[in-house]
Order: structure tokens, then sequence, then C-alpha cells
């Protein structure tokens, strides 16, 4: 066996050392000599030269082409590795660009478009100009989607509006000024460790609103007609804008809410003010003729200040209708004078030293925030008797009695 071997590579050693050799270089030549063909889409599309007022009406980005050219090449590029250099000079109206194997640029430091690439499929692309204006875009935010971080609960956004500069097509702009640009965020990407934290280094004091600053990433908008790339919020106010999480306090009422009735016109013919009454038990007690609701009663999501305006000027309004079947009659919890306390819950809030946030806000802006705030807390405020129970009456009127009872379903 060793001297088979030996014979096989030593006999003529020469000439199989040319052999291989020539077999090498014969593999290399033709591997590099190889064509193929390929199609990329979605090639980028650039434009040069293009006049300083002057814009192209919509970004053009699906360009497919078909490239011939060497084989190894080809099978490793990718259409981000090419970009389409359109020149504009002296053209100041629509005009077309045929695209060809000069038209590419490489973005590939390993692409050599002079040498793997032969031929490019040519393709006529009309390229619609327009002029170039700027414009400040309204930039509207919506109610997040997602859910608050345990123990928070959404109370807004702030500020609602902002303006962002765009620069593009006079069509497109003149759109998107009518329009404006939507933008909402996401409260799953808020994470609970985080407004603890703000929590935690807020100053003490009658309030529990934590506000998360919305982080420079995501103050950004993407307009596909305009940029392919995001463009920042460049609005001053940017730097305010934050969502306001209410933390799901309980706090108790400590008063006994009042309770009225409420005949509308359409129901005076049926029921008579004077002989209609609230039945009194361990629901409903009597003082100085007027009922109150017997329970003690507590607020979710609001603060001490909040609470402390307003817990003398609210009221269960029952609306007295003429119902079938025994059905129970609406009711909804009534604020007395609701601009009166709107105001005083600005003022007084304002007056509040401790409030870092409001002290870095214009007044003017700082009281629309708190008037917005105010009627948000108004509207959002459910009541409860316990941290699992809220409040929810069955109100009926039976042989003009009232009787009111707790639905424990």
């Amino acid at each position: 066996m060793i001297t088979f071997f030996k014979n096989f590579f030593l006999n003529n050693w020469k000439r199989k050392l040319l052999a291989i050799v020539l077999a090498i270089i014969t593999w290399f030549f033709v591997n590099h000599s190889l064509s193929a063909t390929k199609t990329l889409s979605h090639i980028h599309v650039k434009f040069s030269n293009l006049a300083a007022n002057k814009a192209v009406i919509s970004k053009i980005d699906d360009i497919t082409l078909t490239l011939t050219g060497n084989k190894k090449t080809l099978d490793n590029i990718e259409s981000t590795d090419l970009e389409i250099v359109i020149d504009a000079k002296n053209k100041l109206d629509d005009f077309s660009f045929l695209i060809t194997k000069s038209s590419l640029v490489s973005k590939n430091a390993h692409l050599k478009i002079e040498k793997d690439i032969q031929k490019v499929d040519p393709i006529k692309l009309s390229v619609s100009l327009s002029n170039l204006i700027t414009e400040k875009i309204p930039v509207l935010f919506l109610k997040p989607t997602g859910n608050a971080p345990k123990g928070y609960e959404l109370l807004d956004i702030w500020p609602v509006q902002l303006f962002v500069t765009i620069s593009g097509p006079e069509e497109e702009v003149n759109k998107l000024k009518i329009t404006g640009i939507l933008k909402r965020f996401n409260l799953d990407d808020i994470s609970q460790e985080e407004l603890n934290a703000i929590n935690s280094s807020m100053q003490r004091g009658k309030n529990n609103v934590v506000s998360y600053f919305i982080p420079t990433s995501w103050k950004k908008v993407f307009i596909s007609s305009i940029s392919n790339i995001p463009i920042d919020i460049d609005d001053p106010n940017a730097n305010s804008l934050r969502i306001d999480f209410k933390k799901n306090d309980f706090l108790p009422l400590k008063v006994n809410i009042p309770i009225v009735l409420y005949f509308p016109s359409s129901v005076l013919s049926k029921y008579n003010p004077q002989n209609t009454v609230i039945k009194l038990d361990e629901n409903v007690i009597s003082k100085n003729g007027m009922y109150f609701l017997n329970k003690k009663i507590y607020a979710q999501g609001v603060n001490e200040k909040f609470i402390d305006i307003i817990k003398d000027h609210v009221e269960i309004l029952i609306c007295i209708e003429d119902k079938n079947n025994n059905e129970p009659l609406d009711w909804n919890l009534n604020y007395v004078n609701p601009k009166k306390l709107q105001t005083r819950f600005v003022e007084e809030t304002l007056k509040d030293t401790t409030n870092d946030i409001l002290k870095k806000m214009p007044l003017d802006s700082s009281e629309e925030y708190l008037k917005d705030r105010f009627r948000k807390l108004v509207k959002d405020n459910i009541l409860f008797l316990s941290k699992n129970q809220k409040l929810k009456l069955i109100i009926k009127l039976i042989n003009n009695e009232i009787i009111i009872t707790q639905d424990n379903s």
C-alpha cells in the first residue's frame, strides 16, 4: 500500500503538479466569468443638482431593476447595496429620465459596478416636480393605546397638539396643513418601574399625578410622501410633551352626598314633587329636610385637593321618569357650579410651590392644562364603597316613593 501511494504521488510529479495548477486557474477564471441575471426591487432614488426651490412631488423608492453581471457578485447583493442617482440639473418642470448602468452608485465597498455589472435593463422614469415650500404642520396626539402600568390610570396627554416644520412639494405640504398629522403612543411601552421611580422622586403635596415625559426618540413623525426617514418634532413646546397618570389611590369623600330629585316637565302631570318622597332606611338618611346617602364613599384616581374642592358641591341627581315594568330610574353624579369649581382648582393648584412641572410652563399654558385636567377628573371620577366595590345604585319609584338600594351583583 505504501509503495502504491509513493508511486502515485512521486511518479511524474511535475506533470501532476502542473495539472493541478492548471485546474485551479481554469476553475478561477470560469467561476469569475460566469454571468447571471438578477432582479432587485425597492432601490432607493437620489436626486442630485435639484433646484433649491423645487421638490419631487412623490417619493420614488419603488424602482425595480434587472441586472446582468458576475454571478458570484449578484448572488450576494441586495437592493440596499445600490442607489439610483438622477441628475436634475436645469430641470424646472416635469421630465423623463432613462435609468441605465451609468445611473447606479454602489453603497457597498465590495461591489464594483464597472467590473461586476455588465448590463442594466433600461427603465424610463417620469419625474414630476413642484415648488418646494416649508410650513408648520399640526401634530395631533390621540388617546394612547395599550394599558397603563399596574397601580396607575391614564389621565391625559399634554399638549394635545404640537407643530413640526415640514419642507416638501407644495401639494403634499398644503394637504398636511389641512389634515394635520395624527400620532398615538402606546402605554405598553411605559413600565411600572419607570412610573414608580418618578413617583418616588416627586415632592410631596396634595398631588397624585405622575407625569411621564416623552423621550426624544418618540418625538418623531413619519410622512412617507415627504421623507423615507422619521422627522423630528421641532416645536419648542415639545419639551413639555408628557403623559399624565393618576395613581389609583382610594381617598374618602368625608361627607354624606345629598340626593336630589329632578322632575322633567313631561312627567309633572303624573308625578307631584310635593308627594314624592325618598324612603329612609340604612341607605338614606334625612337632615334638615334634605336627603343624604348614608354610606362611606371613596373616590379613586383623584387627589386630596380635588376632593377638598368638590366634596360640598357634589350630589346624586335622580331623574324622575315614567318607566315601564318597574324599571330602575337613571341617576348620575352631578357637580354644582362646575365652572366655579374649575376656577378654584386652577387657582389653588397654581399656588402649589412644590409642583416643578407647572413652574416650567407659561401661565396661559398651565391654566389651560389644569382646566383640562379638572374636566377629565370630573368626567372619569367613579365612586366606590370599597376597593373592590363600585357605587352602583338601583333606584325605583313605587307608589310615589323612591327606594334606593346598592347593586351588589
